[in-house]
């Protein structure tokens, strides 16, 4: 094999493997709300539990952490 075939390779082997890890590395940020505190956070995994914290916007996911802040800001749920 030449060595521009080879570089070539290694390159196309190196960008599948870094979009596995970026695949692999899906988050998704959900608004939540302290039901007894009655304050709204951000979080980067579903809450499990039901009884103290309820999901704002019916469960919708945001893609970032700034943007689930932006959600967070102007969802009137969180500031009642």
């Amino acid at each position: 094999m030449s060595t521009n075939k080879l570089m070539i390779a290694i390159g196309f082997a190196a960008l599948l493997a870094a979009a596995g890890s970026a695949r692999a590395q899906h988050v998704e940020y959900f608004i939540v709300k302290d039901l007894r505190a009655q304050a709204c956070a951000v979080v980067d995994q579903r809450p499990t539990e039901t009884t103290s914290t309820a999901i704002v916007d019916n469960g919708k996911t945001y893609k970032n952490r700034a943007e689930a802040i932006a959600g967070l800001l102007a969802n009137p749920a969180c500031w009642q």
